[in-house]
């Protein structure tokens, strides 16, 4: 017994030290955006991206907070305690609240969808082989629309970009051209000539902030 608690006690401190290191490595990113990133905690042993998309308002992936009855917010150097008020597991997305709806910056949706071969960007941490988890910001070209099959067997209306490759954690971050807010990253895919990027459908994005009257 009193194994097993020194073992939590150890693996508690060690996560204390990953959020505090991640952190500040993700407070540091250099963006040209009036909106940053936004790390998702999803319990203890799940992380993802995030993007704000009003005071209140964190949009990330469905599968990153599936399961977790609180969900942990880090932006701007600040953690916000907040809860998911809305799901779209057709498209994975989810969207969460912010207690207090403390924020200042956030992306605004594009008034239309980005159009083939314009140049997309990507924001979200991405969490290396060391203990920090870096953020990132990484263009790439908008290839195209494609209904694709997922890793959880679902069908989806999917956005490709030719991306520099995000990895771990790059779920849920937000990809904006010139006018807004186009689409959230889903999913990588390393099987193809060049690296792509699976982003949610823009059309779907749209519906969904609509539905919850953002």
């Amino acid at each position: 017994m009193k194994y097993n608690m020194m073992q939590a006690k150890l693996y508690i401190t060690f996560m204390i030290i990953l959020l505090a290191i991640t952190c500040d490595s993700f407070a540091k990113m250099n963006t040209t955006y009036s909106w940053g990133g936004a790390v998702v905690y999803s319990m203890l042993d799940k992380m993802g991206s995030g993007v704000p998309v009003s005071k209140c308002h964190v949009l990330t992936n469905e599968h990153v907070i599936r399961g977790s009855p609180q969900i942990t917010v880090y932006i701007d150097k600040k953690y916000y305690f907040s809860y998911v008020v809305s799901v779209d597991k057709e498209n994975d997305m989810a969207l969460i609240k912010l207690v207090g709806c403390p924020l200042q910056r956030f992306a605004k949706l594009a008034s239309q969808p980005p159009a083939i071969g314009e140049i997309l960007t990507s924001v979200y941490c991405n969490q290396g082989y060391s203990l920090a988890t870096k953020a990132m910001r990484t263009e790439g070209e908008f290839v195209g629309f494609e209904r694709i099959v997922t890793e959880e067997n679902k069908i989806m209306d999917s956005m490709h970009i030719d991306d520099s490759m995000p990895r771990k954690c790059a779920s849920g971050g937000g990809v904006s051209n010139r006018y807004g807010l186009v689409s959230i990253i889903f999913g990588i895919s390393p099987l193809r000539e060049k690296s792509m990027t699976y982003g949610v459908s823009y059309f779907a994005l749209r519906a969904f902030l609509a539905r919850n009257k953002l």
